[in-house]
Order: structure tokens, then sequence, then C-alpha cells
């Protein structure tokens, strides 16, 4: 450990210093990230950049598939770092200073506030809590967590969370400026359900509420 040590970071820092940059870097709507080696010092993902790439994320990006991608990505990296040591080529840069956006410690809860939140906002904090942290919402009492769904913007005058369209097919929700399309669901802790295993064992009435 003469060298000191090495961390490896799923953003481009200092851009997403902190412990969640997955799920903050899809709910913010980022379209390039990358990954960072760096020393660890005293402070957080604060250490001299030794190695940074950047790739260009997808419209349909999820925190899973960022954390595959990212998890190669620094395996390769570590690889080319420590070789650049053992050669004594390994160069290192300190973090320019000012204000960059955090990645804070989230709690992987979130209710959706159907009176508040715009369909792109639940559009991407479902993405952004795929498949570690959960999204939810209550129907006839009940909680369920949203898996996969789209965002449909459309003026209208209806009520939030209220169901426009409930086919075997499709499962439209108003948004206080358009619509979610609910693609898969998840029964509490139950299981997985398609909009299709959702409409044949709940029956959910056009005009019934998701609250």
């Amino acid at each position: 450990t003469k060298l000191g040590y090495i961390n490896c970071h799923p953003s481009l820092l200092p851009q997403y210093r902190g412990a969640a940059p997955y799920f903050h870097i899809v709910n913010n709507g980022e379209t390039i990230s990358g990954v960072t080696l760096h020393f660890i010092d005293e402070n957080f993902d604060t250490g001299d950049i030794v190695y940074r790439e950047k790739f260009k994320l997808s419209p349909f990006e999820t925190m899973g598939s960022i954390f595959n991608r990212t998890n190669y990505m620094l395996a390769n990296a570590l690889v080319k770092v420590l070789t650049m040591a053992e050669k004594n080529e390994l160069k290192r840069f300190p973090q320019p200073d000012g204000d960059y956006i955090k990645a804070p410690k989230v709690n992987g809860n979130f209710r959706i506030n159907w009176l508040k939140d715009t369909g792109l906002h639940i559009e991407r904090l479902v993405r952004a809590c795929n498949p570690f942290y959960n999204v939810f919402t209550l129907f006839r009492e009940t909680r369920f967590k949203i898996i996969n769904a789209s965002n449909i913007e459309k003026n209208h005058n209806l009520e939030p969370g209220k169901i426009y369209k409930a086919t075997k097919d499709e499962l439209l929700i108003t948004t206080i400026d358009g619509f979610i399309n609910v693609k898969f669901l998840q029964l509490d802790t139950w299981g997985y359900l398609s909009t299709k295993e959702f409409y044949y064992m709940f029956s959910p009435k056009e005009g019934e509420y998701f609250k």
C-alpha cells in the first residue's frame, strides 16, 4: 500500500460524489456519464483522479443497466491502472474545485404523489429505482410497486391518479401533464405482474384511482 488506495466510482467525478450515483444520474435525466478511478484521501470521493472514461446514456437507462455497465468498465479500467502503476507510468490529477452535483444516499422507498409529480418525474423515478429501490402507489388500499412505465405528455383536464384506460394491453393513469403507461407492477412483495396479468387478476375499471 505504499502508493495508497484506489477507489472505483461510477460517475465522472467530481460530478455525483456520494453513495447513490446510479439513482441520481438517471433521476436527473443525464445523457452522459462515466467511471472514475481515484486515490482515496481524507474526504469522500475527492482524491486525485488516475482514470476517467465517458459513455452515453440511452433514453431508457435504469439504475440496474448503469450498475451492470459500470461494473465491467471499472474492472477493465482497474487492470489498466494497475498496469500503469507497475510500470511507474501512473499519473494523478487533482479534482477541480467548485460546486458539483452530489449523489447522497437515499432511503429507497418513494411514494408517487399523483397530485404533484409530473409524468416525466414519475417515469425517471421508476427507472432510477429499478431494480434496487421501490416506487410505490396504492390501488384499492393495496400497495403496488411500479417496475416499468413510460410517460405520455398530453394536455387534459382530468384528475391525476385516475385510470384513464384499462385493458389487457394498456394501463394509462393520468398525471398532472399527461399519462403514465404502466407496463409492469409488483403486488407489494408478492410477485411481478404484466399489464395483462394485472388486468385479469384485478379487473381495474376506468375511473378508479391510484393514490
